[in-house]
């Protein structure tokens, strides 16, 4: 079916959702040229990256990635929680003590749109702001291992971030409330071991972005600063740093994607003192438009293609033919295409289990699958990407 170019013309010229533009695209290719220059107009406006020469289907690649969503897709702790389109979340791994290898929607809450794990508890955060537990934290600090119902703890909330033991939460008018574990002082709030309810974390103001690395929490102000937690202190700026297009955590790695002359670039702070900081090449020919880290790197360029680097255990990457070896583990130095993935939107870097969603919103898994954590159906090892058919994103 033709659609005429009015129509899209009207598209762009609002400012309407891209998503709209793709799609009349898709009912008639020969306007992708007429349509790319205005994308690409709308897109680079948006994420500072300069856009240009991208094709159509990059262009699409790149805003499917930016709408996705952090904290879709998360591994910690034994479990993964996984975040669908509609709200849905499903949980796979070590469950009340038992493995389950095939994703167990969760019951009682929908219209989720980021989660997280701690390690007695889930953390959701709902498209109206409400932001919800698997357990209540603070009796789950003081004994851990009980199971309740789903509670609600806060509202009007914009983003949320769960260390081992507690819980961040960033509301609309950039304050953070904090709540659970304060032993090392990770809620920056002095004198106290623990939070039991949602309170306000002194000292941070405009915040913008936030993450925890077990113990310790970052902030990022709208000024580009970057603000760390301290035991028996309060919370310090730690660095400056400008022009941040994406801030992220796991338990070793906090990664940022800084904007340096319209592409982006990768700094990695390795937290974990048990890790040695090791130099990676990055291909500069490569156009990032994501990353993942967790010991590992996995990055995503704007041909929806994933490159790793880093160590990583040899039973995954047989095939490639590297001399620095160590144990059971391969060093990789330079980024490298990792094969059977195409057309990628989203990628998360569980330091031993990974997760891939396609264009199609099909979840592709490889790793270890401890505790049948990448949803297959068993506990088998993956070495290469794998399409789990359990589950559609």
């Amino acid at each position: 079916m033709d659609i005429l170019p009015d129509d899209i013309i009207k598209c762009v010229m609002l400012k309407s959702d891209i998503k709209n533009i793709f799609l009349l695209c898709g009912t008639c290719k020969k306007l992708n040229s007429f349509c790319q220059p205005m994308v690409s107009e709308i897109l680079s406006a948006k994420t500072g990256l300069n856009t240009r020469n991208y094709t159509l289907k990059q262009l699409h690649i790149l805003y499917l990635n930016n709408s996705f969503g952090d904290k879709r897709i998360v591994y910690k702790y034994g479990r993964t929680l996984i975040v669908k389109n509609n709200g849905e979340v499903f949980i796979m791994g070590l469950i009340d003590g038992k493995q389950c290898c095939e994703p167990k929607i969760v019951k009682d809450i929908k219209d989720v749109i980021k989660a997280d794990i701690g390690e007695y508890f889930e953390v959701f955060l709902t498209k109206e702001g409400k932001v919800y537990t698997s357990n209540d934290i603070c009796n789950i600090v003081l004994h851990p291992g009980i199971k309740q119902k789903l509670n609600l703890i806060l509202d009007d909330v914009i983003n949320i971030s769960a260390g081992g033991n507690y819980i961040l939460m960033l509301l609309s008018d950039g304050r953070v409330m904090g709540i659970g574990s304060n032993y090392s002082n990770q809620l920056g709030i002095k004198n106290k071991q623990i939070i039991l309810e949602p309170t306000l974390i002194p000292n941070l103001k405009n915040i913008v972005e936030f993450g925890t690395v077990t113990c310790t929490s970052y902030f990022v102000s709208n000024d580009d600063k970057i603000y760390q937690s301290h035991i028996n202190s309060e919370i310090k700026e730690l660095i400056s740093i400008v022009n941040i297009n994406k801030f992220l955590t796991n338990i070793i790695n906090v990664t940022i994607l800084q904007l340096v002359n319209e592409k982006l670039h990768p700094v990695i702070f390795n937290t974990d003192p048990w890790k040695e900081n090791t130099k990676y090449t990055i291909d500069s020919n490569l156009n990032i438009i994501n990353i993942s880290t967790c010991g590992t790197i996995l990055y995503l360029d704007n041909n929806g293609d994933v490159y790793i680097n880093g160590w990583i255990e040899k039973y995954i990457y047989k095939s490639i033919n590297e001399e620095n070896l160590h144990d059971d583990f391969m060093l990789i130095n330079s980024a490298t295409k990792i094969k059977g993935l195409k057309d990628i939107i989203y990628i998360y870097n569980g330091g031993c289990n990974w997760f891939f969603v396609d264009i199609s919103y099909n979840l592709y898994v490889m790793g270890r699958n401890n505790h049948g954590v990448l949803g297959i159906g068993n506990l088998e090892k993956i070495n290469k990407p794998t399409i789990n058919t359990n589950i559609i994103i």
